[in-house]
């Protein structure tokens, strides 16, 4: 199998077929168009989300897993309020080690507002590399998300491949720094530092039906193709529109990437039928948004760049597993 998230078809064909769920309280478990699990409570629904980032840096795998699943919550339309830790690790790790990782946590936790309310830390001798894999969990008033129509709007928040080119910079900093300045290396390596979709989806909530997708792991088109199968659309897109930063272009073409396939933390995909009311309401928080595109009533998910078309295939790996390489 291919490094990373696994293929839609092996999803499907070899661990959705092979899941077991009952009554009970769970409302949406396991399948293609659910993004996490929600647990009917009353007047309320808990929602529970998932998320392992494989990174070489173990602090980062835990921050960008917590922060994955946050975001996720959010673009649910829920609030996050804890998440739970499952950390397996290699047996020669030392304990000043893990006191370390487990401080990022809480800063993180700190940072986001959410407790870390428990979870399991084992090792094992077979592990060669911490292994980490966090749940947040967190609640909404809806049962339902809104079912996007034909003829909406589809927005992103803040440009693509921010959380990505953070982690090229950090990773391949001597590499980079043969053909590019100091400085402009250590802008990019803090583009992760503010990756929190709160303000998107707290105005999106607020005053708009839309459905909400947290650009992560497969980039922007891998997010495109996941959330038009969620969603039950077509898209059209405008590839021009697609905002990105400078940095992000050139490191990326350095390094033999394709940033629209690279991990997009802290970018927000909106569906609406608004759009330009969503735009106004946003700005007004303080946050940009982007008009790229529109939902179709067939399932074709185009791309369109002056006079070319071209169809979006199947989420990739993502790029940013060159540093696995």
């Amino acid at each position: 199998m291919r490094i990373g998230k696994i293929s839609e078809n092996t999803l499907k064909r070899s661990v959705l077929k092979n899941t077991y769920t009952t009554g009970n309280r769970l409302v949406h478990g396991a399948s293609l168009r659910d993004n996490c699990a929600v647990f009917s409570y009353g007047e309320e629904f808990a929602l529970a989300s998932t998320h392992q980032v494989l990174l070489t840096n173990p602090e980062d795998s835990l921050r960008f897993s917590i922060i994955r699943g946050v975001n996720n919550i959010y673009a649910q339309g829920g609030k996050p309020e804890a998440v739970q830790l499952a950390l397996l690790l290699p047996e020669n790790m030392e304990e000043p080690e893990l006191s370390d990782l487990m401080k990022a946590a809480a800063r993180t936790a700190k940072e986001l507002e959410i407790s870390v309310s428990g979870g399991s830390t084992k090792t094992d001798k077979r592990i060669k590399e911490p292994v980490i894999s966090v749940t947040v969990i967190g609640s909404r008033k809806e049962k339902d998300l809104p079912e996007v129509k034909a003829g909406w709007d589809i927005l992103l928040t803040r440009p693509i491949a921010l959380s990505g080119t953070a982690i090229l910079a950090k990773e391949k900093e001597e590499e980079l720094k043969k053909r590019y300045p100091s400085r402009y290396i250590e802008e990019a390596k803090v583009f992760d530092r503010d990756l929190i979709l709160l303000p998107e989806a707290a105005t999106a909530m607020k005053s708009f039906p839309c459905r909400m997708f947290s650009v992560t792991e497969g980039g922007i088109f891998g997010c495109l193709w996941e959330a038009a199968r969620i969603a039950g659309v077509g898209l059209e897109i405008e590839l021009k529109k697609i905002p990105i930063r400078q940095e992000s272009v050139e490191i990326c073409d350095f390094l033999g990437i394709n940033p629209y396939e690279l991990m997009s933390d802290g970018t927000m995909l909106v569906m609406t039928p608004d759009g330009e009311g969503y735009k106004d309401a946003l700005s007004e928080e303080g946050v940009e948004a982007v008009l790229i595109g529109t939902t179709k009533a067939n399932n074709d998910k185009i791309i369109l760049n002056d006079d070319e078309v071209r169809y979006i295939d199947k989420p990739a790996a993502d790029s940013i597993y060159i540093l696995f390489e």
